[in-house]
């Protein structure tokens, strides 16, 4: 079912959308490591990205599967995913190596955070929805923070500036909370409200912060939140 989590609607959404988002990243991850494989002498630091490079593409391949089970159902979303995968394209084609290597690490070292607490909360996020797909997610974060520090050391080895690294951060999130959105819009459009079981629009990134914070404030919150919980 595309809403693999009903006691949590909102996470199921959310979780549903990074598995879809990671997999033309992912691509891009694999394609430009291969680029940079010769600029790296350090034989450790060669090591490591092959590590990186082999594990990033097979998390692709495991939430492809679970995306072609989904498009097989609803093959209005593969217009949205290709609207994401000609995204990440685009970052390649249009930018240098070095922006290329610098984005991956940002973001690379930002999502275990996010990862450990869903992790950490497996009991309430995950271990409630259908094994199938709480299992996919549960494995594929579980190896995001195993290799949380894989990119930057393939960035340190190609570039090694952290101050480029700095100034690429604002926009590789922007980009990739545009790429979040993009899905969760592909997901309104696209998968009908039964299927999904709630409005899929409240968790646009500029919207969901704010309905976390409402709906843990006393006495409103508990009107605000319905039948369903937010996502977190």
């Amino acid at each position: 079912p595309f809403q693999w989590n009903p006691e949590n609607p909102e996470f199921g959404l959310v979780a549903n959308a990074i598995g879809m988002l990671v997999i033309s990243m992912e691509k891009m991850i694999v394609s430009v490591v291969r680029k940079v494989m010769p600029r790296i002498h350090d034989p450790d630091a060669a090591a490591e990205a092959q590590a990186f490079l082999r594990q990033e593409a097979l998390h692709s391949r495991a939430h492809q599967q679970h995306l072609q089970s989904l498009l097989g159902r609803y093959p209005g979303l593969a217009e949205t995913i290709q609207e994401v995968d000609s995204s990440f394209r685009r970052i390649e084609e249009d930018n240098t190596l070095e922006f290329c290597v610098a984005y991956i690490a940002a973001l690379e070292a930002t999502f275990p955070p996010l990862f450990k607490m869903i992790l950490d909360n497996h009991e309430a996020l995950l271990a409630p929805g259908d094994a199938r797909v709480a299992s996919l997610f549960a494995w594929h974060f579980v190896e995001e923070i195993e290799h949380r520090s894989s990119a930057l050391v393939v960035y340190d080895a190609v570039v090694g500036d952290p101050f480029y690294r700095l100034r690429v951060v604002v926009p590789a999130f922007t980009h990739a909370a545009g790429l979040f959105a993009t899905l969760i819009e592909g997901f309104e459009r696209h998968v009908p409200l039964e299927d999904r079981l709630v409005e899929a629009y409240p968790l646009l990134p500029s919207r969901s912060w704010s309905r976390e914070i409402t709906a843990r404030l006393p006495l409103v919150g508990s009107r605000f939140r319905g039948r369903y919980p937010t996502a977190f």
